[in-house]
């Protein structure tokens, strides 16, 4: 019996040695999804600088850009500064020159989503709202489309579509030559509208909608923002707003994969706070994806940070400047430019009114830092210690016992 209780106690003892040896490096493993246990700051030599054209569309709220990548344009379409506009203008990131075409007929288009099709090289919209003949507005589900060459907008007539909606978002699934859309808020069937988790995949070559399910989905949610990861061929939700949720502001991070037909989410180490109205891009050289502003509709707050997200280091990061674009609800506005590797801001809303200002952000020589916070660590080395005293304690005075 003595012999037993002396192998349990240094067995014991020994088990803490190694859980205190060893637990910091365990930690370190275990704190990759934990937003708690780790700093993230990061370096660059990135720049937003504002562009003062000539000539340049009015301020808006709601427009959308697309950028054309066979002509090396910017498209802006629509949007709203009250009542909707049903204007097209151009962007030439080279020259900083913003020019308004000329389509006829136009549609009025806000809170609408689009992409541009490389195939047919067209830029494409879906949903949002509209207005009549008479200039009353109707929640749509028409799929519009604009060719650049001979400045035309066009309606093309689907064999099935998603219903009516606004504030979705749609991308360009490059590799696999279709558009994708999810979310929003959406016309139910027995009338109404709710907050959409739907995934709607648009086959261009056969001019059909398709719903697909898919065993896991990002929950319901508008006012979200997707890009196409073109290196990975997948599309990359963030956030959004869900009024009826518990959690009104999403924060998390997912990516879907039309190969595997999957949605997965990334326990990224840090994300941006909460907020409606903002808007991502994919900045391909980088590879990260680029988000900027927002409105907090609970707090009356707009925001004028700037946040990349790094798939090599599977986090987001804020970066500082200086210089910068005013704080301001987005929507749409914002576009990466392949040809001058640049960012595009334009336009947005906030307590000055609608804004009609141009920025071009460029990025350059990234340098993502990620510091463990060790003051979890440290307690644990604390108790442990501890807890290895008191039992060493009472292993010594069982010992004396035995000997007595």
């Amino acid at each position: 019996m003595v012999f037993i209780g002396r192998r349990f106690s240094f067995s014991l003892i020994i088990s803490l040695m190694i859980f205190l040896v060893f637990a910091p490096y365990s930690s370190f493993i275990y704190v990759q999804s934990n937003q708690t246990n780790f700093t993230v700051s990061a370096n660059s030599n990135s720049t937003w600088v504002e562009i003062i054209p000539a000539v340049s569309p009015v301020g808006r709220f709601h427009h959308m850009i697309g950028y054309d990548t066979s002509n090396n344009i910017s498209i802006l379409v629509g949007g709203s500064n009250g009542p909707g506009l049903n204007d097209t203008w151009k962007f030439n990131s080279e020259t900083g020159e913003w020019t308004e075409l000329s389509p006829n007929p136009t549609p009025v288009l806000s809170r609408s989503a689009i992409a541009y099709d490389q195939v047919n090289q067209r830029i494409v919209t879906f949903g949002g709202l509209r207005e009549d003949s008479e200039g009353s507005e109707y929640l749509s589900n028409e799929t519009w489309v604009y060719y650049y060459q001979n400045s035309s907008w066009n309606q093309i007539y689907p064999i099935n579509s998603p219903s009516a909606r606004y504030f979705h978002d749609m991308v360009y699934d490059s590799y696999n030559q279709k558009l994708i859309t999810f979310g929003g808020r959406a016309l139910k069937s027995g009338g109404g509208l709710e907050y959409s988790s739907q995934l709607w995949i648009y086959d261009i070559a056969s001019n059909n909608w398709s719903q697909i399910f898919t065993d896991v989905e990002p929950p319901r949610r508008y006012f979200h923002s997707m890009v196409f990861d073109s290196k990975r061929n997948q599309v990359f939700l963030f956030g959004g707003e869900n009024p009826e949720a518990e959690q009104k502001f999403l924060l998390d991070t997912w990516i879907y994969s039309l190969h595997n037909n999957s949605w997965k989410e990334l326990p990224t180490i840090i994300s941006p706070p909460g907020r409606s109205n903002f808007d991502m891009t994919y900045d391909k050289t980088n590879d990260v994806v680029v988000l900027f502003g927002g409105y907090d509709s609970y707090q009356g707050k707009n925001y004028d940070d700037t946040w990349i997200y790094s798939f090599e280091k599977n986090t987001w990061a804020e970066l500082e400047f200086d210089n910068k674009p005013v704080q301001r609800g987005i929507d749409r506005g914002l576009v990466y430019d392949s040809n001058s590797n640049k960012t595009i801001l334009f336009g947005g809303i906030n307590q000055s009114g609608y804004l009609d200002d141009t920025w071009l952000l460029q990025i350059k020589d990234i340098q993502i830092i990620l510091t463990e916070n060790t003051n979890k660590t440290n307690m644990n080395l604390t108790i442990g210690i501890f807890v290895l005293l008191i039992f060493y304690y009472l292993a010594k005075r069982k010992k004396r016992e035995e000997i007595s």
